[in-house]
């Protein structure tokens, strides 16, 4: 795990535990003096990068740094890339206590918790098996109206359609028609049944 981190020292909190996390979706705190900017990567040979290790560190360069307030601008969870968890943050010595408002928060975001700690993450919805999965199904949900081969009707669906939070489709409209039967009975059938 590699932190790099660019911000004026000064020393007043010492105790990783009077750190404030704060996430994206809160508000930045007002009245604060930012100290600079942190950013915890993955070195490619990283252990102990878990969430709480990672909030650890970042709590750790704000205390470096004379902070007590760490503001998380960017998380990534574990992926195909990395098995750690990375984050960049704003360094912050708050003036007062900080009192969390959520900000405009999007309907994406939902709550990830680790013992007594959430964090905020933000998440386009998906279909619940990935992007080539949902291609998968489709083409195999996919059924050519006999009608359509008996009249030798050619030509491509587009169909545009909306991914609610929890991954269900809705909204199916077809954005370029080849046939209403083509349209209507199979790709709109195929897309709902997803």
């Amino acid at each position: 795990m590699h932190a790099s981190n660019q911000v004026s020292t000064t020393s007043a909190v010492t105790n990783t535990q009077a750190v404030e996390i704060i996430y994206s979706q809160e508000e930045r705190p007002l009245n604060a003096q930012k100290l600079g900017e942190l950013k915890i990567t993955d070195s490619g040979f990283s252990l102990n990068c878990g969430f709480l290790e990672v909030l650890e560190l970042a709590k750790a360069k704000a205390v470096e740094s004379g902070g007590d307030a760490v503001y998380i601008t960017s998380f990534k969870a574990p992926d195909s890339w990395s098995t750690c968890y990375r984050i960049e943050a704003e360094l912050y010595k708050l003036q007062e206590p900080y009192v969390s408002k959520l900000s405009a928060a999007s309907p994406n975001v939902h709550a990830v918790t680790e013992g007594d700690t959430v964090a905020f993450i933000e998440t386009m919805p998906a279909f619940p098996l990935g992007e080539q999965e949902l291609l998968k199904f489709l083409s195999r949900e996919f059924r050519y109206p006999a009608s359509a081969v008996k009249d030798k009707v050619e030509g491509q669906v587009i169909v545009a359609y909306v991914v609610d939070r929890t991954g269900k489709i809705g909204d199916i409209e077809i954005r370029q028609s080849v046939r209403e039967d083509v349209d209507q009975e199979e790709a709109i059938e195929a897309i709902s049944d997803a």
